[in-house]
């Protein structure tokens, strides 16, 4: 899938990409990070998946009502149906997942902020004392705090990148 499936999509993604408004990347791209970027997509490569299935569930159905010889005035509302899906399910397992994280932080917060605050007054400095959560603890929040500490690492300011972790 590495060699032959994600190369296919990014380059279908440059193509859908000219005709993608920047609004709507930016909306998918806070979507796809509040959803953990699944499968590490960007909005580009998103919406390619998204037309795809939109495309490809209903002519699969007609490919495999055929050759059952299924009564084509029930296949075409089963098409539209699967078109639907297609298009919308992607939306909706973002939604679906960006939820589950979201319910992740929330019942671990307490913990990690509680081993944040015993970090900080045993004397670690606050860099410090997010390291020492990241290793004591795993989950989504970690992950979140391992994006934090890297972006600090990179120069972007600690306000900041803690204001981003926020949204």
């Amino acid at each position: 899938s590495e060699r032959v499936i994600r190369p296919l999509i990014r380059k279908l993604g440059t193509v859908f990409a000219k005709n993608t408004t920047t609004r709507t990347k930016i909306s998918l791209q806070k979507k796809l990070l509040s959803a953990g970027s699944p499968g590490n997509l960007n909005p580009n490569e998103f919406l390619v998946i998204q037309y795809v299935l939109t495309l490809g569930l209903p002519i699969l159905l007609l490919l495999f009502s055929l050759p059952l010889q299924w009564d084509m005035t029930l296949v075409v509302p089963f098409m539209t149906v699967a078109a639907l899906m297609g298009f919308l399910g992607p939306d909706y397992y973002l939604k679906v997942r960006a939820n589950q994280r979201r319910e992740e932080i929330q019942d671990n917060l307490p913990d990690v902020l509680d081993l944040l605050t015993v970090s900080v007054e045993a004397g670690l400095g606050f860099d410090a004392a997010i390291v020492k959560v990241i290793e004591k603890h795993k989950g989504t929040l970690s992950q979140e705090l391992t994006r934090v500490l890297q972006e600090i690492k990179m120069g972007k300011p600690r306000r900041d990148a803690l204001r981003d972790l926020g949204s």
